[in-house]
């Protein structure tokens, strides 16, 4: 289910795909990327309070052996982008923490940079930007031009 899901999410259908998504997470409760498919068909539903609610519930489960996708990444990076899209008190906070997260584990000269694998155009430059638009809302302006500083030396 999740697969198919996964193909609707990369075709546009995002209603259809959460569909997909909302059956597998009920018939495994711990599918950790049926959760993450829910959060990002969410996130592009503009239905962030759901988005951050799957994504969050997602967290704490074990990724299936038979997948290859680092889903504890895409999780932390959707929250990133939906704590930054949500806006409330105290959601930039969020967003850094969950999107240094990912830029700390993918980073460095052995490992490679963060690509979401099912839209490879959203990538790490894009987590730098959120990053650097949180950073510049809680005051933080150095720590925001150093990511844009970064973006503009790829």
């Amino acid at each position: 289910m999740t697969d198919y899901g996964w193909v609707l999410y990369e075709q546009g259908d995002y209603s259809n795909s959460a569909t997909w998504f909302q059956n597998a997470i009920e018939n495994d409760t711990t599918y950790k990327d049926g959760y993450n498919g829910l959060g990002w068909s969410y996130g592009k539903l503009v239905v962030i309070d759901s988005s951050i609610k799957y994504l969050t519930k997602g967290i704490p489960f074990e990724k299936g052996d038979y997948d290859d996708t680092d889903v504890d990444n895409e999780i932390k990076a959707g929250l990133c982008f939906a704590y930054n899209a949500r806006g409330d008190s105290g959601d930039d906070f969020l967003s850094i923490i969950f999107g240094d997260s990912v830029l700390a584990k993918t980073s460095g000269p052995l490992q490679t940079q963060w690509v979401f694998s099912h839209d490879t155009t959203l990538n790490y430059l894009d987590l730098r930007l959120t990053l650097g638009m949180s950073n510049y809302k809680i005051g933080s302006f150095t720590t925001s031009l150093d990511h844009v500083a970064d973006i503009w030396a790829e």
